[in-house]
């Protein structure tokens, strides 16, 4: 099956579930305005960074956010490395 694409739209971080047809699945929270997003190698976890320095955890699984992570002022781009 296609893997789901992710986006981030002003306060939340929408998971949309089928390329072919671009339909949105349910929004979930993920901070005030963010900016960057990042998948786990693993596919368990989204980070997402948002303006007002903080990153999400999301769990792909569960679509549900964990507690924010304090990023500094501004964290609007995100990045893992191996």
């Amino acid at each position: 099956p296609p893997r789901p694409r992710y986006e981030t739209r002003r306060a939340w971080l929408h998971f949309l579930y089928s390329t072919a047809t671009n339909t949105p699945g349910p929004a979930i929270p993920a901070g005030a305005l963010p900016g960057g997003i990042v998948i786990t190698p693993d596919g368990k976890t989204a980070y997402v960074a948002n303006a007002y320095g903080t990153v999400t955890p999301i769990s792909t699984a569960t679509k549900t956010p964990g507690p924010a992570i304090p990023a500094g002022a501004a964290a609007t781009a995100i990045a893992i490395t191996p």
